[in-house]
């Protein structure tokens, strides 16, 4: 994987920015893994429903 330290760095930090903000407004949260194995996973707070 030819990635730079800073590279990876810079996208783990972008992607904790998006999930701290996606908790705190109560939105939705999509996993995708790479591998064919793996699935999508959602995570969606109780809050986001309407019944």
């Amino acid at each position: 994987m030819n990635l730079s330290k800073t590279t990876f760095w810079r996208i783990l930090e972008q992607a904790r920015f998006k999930l701290a903000r996606a908790l705190v407004e109560h939105k939705a949260i999509r996993i995708v893994s790479s591998r064919e194995e793996m699935s999508v996973y959602w995570f969606i707070p109780e809050t986001s429903f309407k019944i």
